[in-house]
């Protein structure tokens, strides 16, 4: 399997970035969910698959919950890898780590922006991951934030459906 074989010792992936966490994180969410379906089927044609896809995982864990950050929103895709990481392979280090994180706080305003202020790429990636955390770590907070966030894009949306951006101020 490629990924393995592109997997750095570190458990983590050169994607633009080298040996970051944030981009391995895009992965292995993306992974975490293709591993968890092949799981639940449970066939046996897709046992050697999934024991791949679980080493692969395995190895970035460590480096995921220990790693750093480009932006705000890498924050919360890393703990979304960490919670579907976690649902998978229970660990300490992972929650721990997530709660880390939550415990520095959502970065979002009262109106429901978040930090970066892209209502087309940042809420996308940082709902999408409160979604996953609050599903995999029974926090339902969360999800207050997500529905802040896509009300406030309601006011954004133009009359053909296309979203409104602007500039940080």
């Amino acid at each position: 399997i490629a990924l393995a074989d592109r997997q750095n010792p570190s458990g983590l992936y050169d994607i633009g970035n080298l040996d970051s966490p944030p981009d391995t994180s895009f992965v292995i969410s993306d992974l975490g969910l293709g591993y968890d379906l092949l799981r639940q089927d449970a066939q046996p044609a897709t046992v050697a698959a999934r024991e791949k896809y679980a080493a692969i995982m395995r190895r970035s864990a460590r480096s995921l919950a220990e790693g750093g950050v480009h932006t705000p929103n890498h924050r919360w895709e890393i703990c979304k890898a960490l919670a579907h990481l976690n649902h998978l392979f229970p660990s300490r280090l992972l929650i721990a780590r997530i709660n880390d994180w939550l415990g520095e706080g959502i970065d979002q305003d009262a109106e429901g922006q978040y930090s970066e202020r892209s209502a087309i790429y940042a809420s996308e990636v940082t709902n999408r991951s409160l979604l996953t955390i609050a599903r995999f770590t029974d926090k339902p907070r969360l999800l207050r934030h997500v529905r802040r966030n896509l009300t406030m894009t309601l006011y954004l949306l133009e009359a053909n459906g296309e979203v409104e951006t602007y500039p940080a101020g």
